[in-house]
């Protein structure tokens, strides 16, 4: 995983022990992100690139060590946007308090408040679950799961859609 662009405000944690880094950069796990109110950071890895945005708290487990692909991110709050090259073996799981994204190439932006969780699909198809697995459903291309701590359901809607707070009934992952 290779650092592509840093500025602002950024803390970066790897393999427990708090760093600086700059572009082109080799990123060691585990490792966690975190940005302030200005920060933002690019990573790369066999084509897919990770944009953190502003006041996000991301963290990559040591599973993708010894050169193997990132297999799991943990967004604690704020934006990232995916660009996920399409992988023949494993996806990634982006795993967040409300929602946990399951890829295998596609392109998506996963928001993180206090108290929910966003994720619009802007290329492909994606599985969206919750946590526990207690409900799995696949969106489209211009589509939005949206889950909040008082919602037990995942809600789909269209990006286009003037009734966001209208969830259409959500299909089962195949």
């Amino acid at each position: 995983i290779s650092v592509t662009a840093v500025a602002g405000d950024v803390d970066f944690t790897m393999a427990g022990n708090s760093v600086s880094v700059a572009p082109n950069a080799t990123v060691l796990l585990p490792a966690r992100i975190v940005t302030g109110h200005d920060g933002n950071v690019g990573l790369t890895q066999a084509g897919t690139n990770v944009s953190v945005s502003n006041d996000t708290d991301v963290e990559i487990p040591s599973e993708a060590v010894d050169g193997n692909l990132i297999a799991r991110l943990v967004q604690r709050r704020g934006n990232v946007f995916y660009d996920v090259a399409p992988r023949d073996l494993g996806k990634l799981r982006v795993e967040t308090p409300f929602l946990v994204a399951v890829i295998k190439g596609t392109e998506f932006n996963v928001a993180v408040q206090p108290d929910s969780t966003t994720i619009s699909l802007f290329e492909g198809r994606l599985e969206i679950r919750t946590p526990d697995n207690s409900d799995v459903v696949q969106i489209d291309a211009g589509e939005i799961a949206i889950r909040s701590r008082v919602d037990g359901i995942i809600r789909v809607v269209g990006m286009n859609d003037d009734r966001a707070a209208a969830p259409r009934p959500a299909r089962p992952a195949a």
